[in-house]
Parts: C-alpha cells; sequence; structure tokens
C-alpha cells in the first residue's frame, strides 16, 4: 500500500458521511481563511478534513478519461490520467517515484496530491481517517506510536512539498514518519525519546532553539547553560545535529511561553 491509497481511502469516506451543507459550509469557510471556524467545522464533523477540495478550495474533478496504465507512484496496474494533471512541469523529484518513466498516476494518486490538506499541512492518515496535526500530535506519536495501522504520517514546515510521494506506510506503532524532504526512522523509541529529552532539556533551561538547531551558541544560550554545561551538550550533540531525528526534536519543542505556563514536560502531558 502506497500513502496515496491511505489518503484517497479517506477522501472516500468522507464523500460518503459529510452531508452537502456541511461541506459548502466548509469551503467557504476556507475560502475566508477563517482558521477558528474551519477548527470548529472539523471539530463538530472529523471527515470534513478529508472532504476532497483543492488549494483553490474547489471539488477535485477528473479532467482527463482514465485509462488502464501503470501508475508512476506506485507502479501498479491502475485506471490512470496523465502525471502532470497533478504534478506540475517544474516538478523534478522523479527519483522517488516507483515507476519515474511513466507517464501516468493511478485515480488514487491524483485525489491525494490535488488535496489541499496533503501538502499544505501536517497530518496523520490511516485507512479511512485523515486528520491534520500539531506538535503535540506528533510528538504523541514519536513517543507513543500510533495503533492504527496502515498508517502514514508527514510534518510539514515549507507547505511546498508532497508529503504522500515521500512518506512510508507503517504496519507497526512505531515506523517512519516524513519531515519535509527528509523520511525519519522513529522505530527506535527509546532512542528518540533519548534524543528529544537532551534537546528539550537544554531548552527547559533556557538556551535558545536556533542555537540548538546549529550548535552555534549566542551569548543569551551561554548565560542560560554556562560555557561548561554548552560544552558538555555540544559534544552529546556533535554527531546528531545534522541528522533528521535530531532537526525533528528541534522543530517538536513547545514555544517558550508555553513550556513556562504548563510548567511541565510535553511528554507527560
Amino acid at each position: 500500500m502506497h500513502a496515496v491509497d491511505l489518503i484517497y481511502s479517506a477522501i472516500r469516506r468522507a464523500l460518503d458521511e459529510v452531508p452537502e451543507g456541511v461541506a459548502a459550509e466548509y469551503a467557504a469557510t476556507l475560502k475566508e481563511k477563517d482558521e477558528a471556524n474551519i477548527a470548529a467545522i472539523e471539530e463538530r464533523c472529523p471527515a470534513i478534513v478529508a472532504y476532497p477540495f483543492d488549494s483553490r478550495n474547489a471539488v477535485i474533478e477528473l479532467k482527463h478519461e482514465p485509462h488502464e496504465s501503470t501508475c508512476a507512484l506506485t507502479g501498479k496496474e491502475r485506471l490512470c490520467v496523465p502525471i502532470h494533471s497533478a504534478l506540475s512541469s517544474n516538478f523534478t523529484e522523479w527519483d522517488i517515484l516507483a515507476v519515474p518513466e511513466s507517464d501516468t498516476m493511478s485515480i488514487e494518486a491524483y485525489f491525494a496530491l490535488k488535496f489541499r490538506w496533503e501538502r499544505f499541512s501536517s497530518w496523520l492518515c490511516s485507512r479511512g481517517k485523515f486528520v491534520r496535526v500539531d506538535k503535540n500530535i506528533i510528538r504523541d506519536v514519536l513517543f507513543n506510536g500510533f495503533s492504527d495501522a496502515p498508517w502514514s504520517m508527514f510534518v510539514t514546515t515549507t507547505y511546498k512539498k508532497h508529503g504522500a510521494l515521500r512518506c512510508p506506510v507503517n504496519t507497526g506503532s512505531h515506523g517512519y514518519i516524513g519531515f519535509d524532504e527528509a523520511v525519519i526512522d522513529c522505530r527506535d523509541r527509546d532512542y528518540c525519546v533519548e534524543v528529544y529529552e537532551h534537546v528539550f532539556a537544554a531548552f527547559a533551561r533556557g538556551a535558545n532553539r536556533n542555537d540548538l538547531e546549529s550548535l552555534r551558541p549566542s551569548k543569551w544560550t551561554l548565560k542560560a547553560l554556562g560555557i561548561k554545561g554548552w560544552q558538555e551538550y555540544k559534544t552529546w550533540a556533535e554527531d546528531k545535529v545534522e541528522s533528521p531525528l535530531y532537526q525533528f526534536c528541534v522543530y517538536l519543542l513547545p514555544p517558550r511561553k508555553e513550556l513556562e505556563d504548563a510548567g511541565k514536560h510535553p511528554k507527560d502531558e
């Protein structure tokens, strides 16, 4: 199974379950960019998140007559449409496709890649269910896994890449998570927690997020940790700083104010 198949299963469920009136209300709210109302509708009708709206808030429609062919994304024989009906002519990441020489993609892939939230949100998708996720949910999956397999997760900071093109489908509770252009191996839960704990401890003591990301300390970080404390952290982090997991853990740090207000470790939420 491919991530596009999971997303398409959620789209099909939304089409079956979401009343037309709710879909129209959601479309109008998306056009208004009213985040509060978007969240309220999603809470009231969770399936609406997967309703097939594209980036222009229009319902996705097939523009070409499907025909039997090989899907470039999955390598499977399916009813397909031209690949550039969903991927622009500027697309260059052919090496991440299963059959890059194919010029077609399945209907499932077409709907998944045209779907607005696939690219413009961080998400978690299992069979028939698609949810937008925040850092609290992402940390929970990193620490505790996700039991509703098969599942796929994509975390974006740029809102430019197609997560479904690169995110593996996981069959166990802990697996791989897409993070922008990287795919992070999160199967070793204990190691993931260890890395996050070290990063979080330095952050909680007052280290600057950007300094942890680059390992180039500002005077504020040196004052917070002390010279010895910073050197100890740097020694631990030097062989990890370039790894996607380390950068992922820095990204997952909570806002400073949230940390101060909560007075507790996010892992304990």
